[in-house]
């Protein structure tokens, strides 16, 4: 018998380890199902079970590991009823299209994702924030912008992956990892590994960050100080103090009123070299290049205009 097109047949996951752990679940079993898929293995007594539950029954879809443990008398049960056994995994994009009941694991990690405590929530928002490819992945992977649903398969041709499809498990395990040490996944190796190298990533990040933050703050005060719409370009944080005495010795007029009539020269590599005139900060090879004249003779000059304005 072929096997039927499971993405248009209203099939029923029936999860074996559950059954076994809590018999309530059981009532998932319906009188009128004809198509099941068992996740896990088929028990003898559970078979009887689902027989008895579902007198109509048609096919029943295991995985195939499991296909290769069903022995005699399971076969005689199926045969003496009519049902015929085929093999297969479930296809979780088929079961999300057709808005059927997710696989138990996957729903409760998409739950949690979507409903974190403030703690886990603030981590991931600032995995998020920091753009990180591994947040990115997890957010993709369980859909938590209502995307559609794609397999680790069509996640790691998105983000560029062309290493095996483990890869993209161990990076989303390693993230939930991250957030909750408690998750199962924490006994891979390979997921600890990973989630540890986040951690010292992040630590790192936050560190570029708030000294970013500080960097940021010092040139507002300075430009606010200054009275200027920015700093030059290309200006280095080891030349603000310098900037600002230039700055300052031109918004006073003492420059030009230094260095015009006798140091022309001197005055317009002054306003070419720290920005004045075009918001530029210029090195002294560029400048030597503009004038013709070497990089040690643009230094001297300099210096020499620094002297006459008394700026150390």
């Amino acid at each position: 018998m072929l096997q039927p097109s499971w993405d248009s047949i209203n099939f029923v996951l029936i999860n074996t380890g559950k059954i076994s752990k809590d018999r309530k679940y059981l009532s998932d079993i319906k009188e009128g199902m004809t198509h099941i898929h068992i996740q896990g293995h088929l028990f003898l007594w559970l078979l009887k079970e689902i027989l008895k539950r579902a007198p109509n029954l048609k096919v029943i879809r295991v995985i195939p590991t499991e296909f290769r443990n069903l022995r005699g008398r399971h076969c005689r049960l199926l045969i003496d009823n009519g049902i015929t056994v085929i093999k297969g995994h479930q296809r979780l994009c088929k079961i999300w299209q057709a808005d059927r009941k997710l696989p138990e694991k996957y729903r409760l990690k998409r739950e949690y994702l979507k409903n974190l405590p403030a703690p886990q929530k603030k981590l991931f928002d600032e995995l998020l924030g920091f753009e990180l490819k591994s947040a990115l992945i997890t957010a993709r992977y369980f859909c938590l912008n209502d995307e559609p649903y794609a397999p680790f398969s069509d996640i790691m041709t998105e983000f560029g992956y062309t290493s095996s499809r483990s890869c993209v498990h161990d990076i989303v395990y390693s993230v939930l990892y991250y957030l909750d040490p408690s998750f199962n996944s924490s006994r891979n190796k390979s997921v600890k590994r990973r989630a540890t190298t986040l951690r010292v990533t992040v630590n790192r990040m936050r560190r570029q960050k708030a000294k970013k933050e500080a960097f940021d703050n010092k040139v507002h005060e300075l430009v606010k100080s200054s009275g200027i719409r920015g700093l030059p370009e290309n200006l280095k944080p080891s030349q603000w103090d310098l900037f600002e005495k230039v700055l300052h010795a031109h918004q006073s007029g003492r420059l030009e009123g230094v260095l015009k009539d006798k140091h022309d020269k001197a005055l317009c590599i002054i306003r070419q070299r720290w920005g004045l005139e075009d918001g530029v900060f210029r090195t002294l090879s560029s400048l030597a290049k503009m004038y013709g004249v070497s990089k040690t003779r643009i230094g001297q000059i300099e210096t020499h205009a620094f002297i006459l304005l008394g700026i150390r």
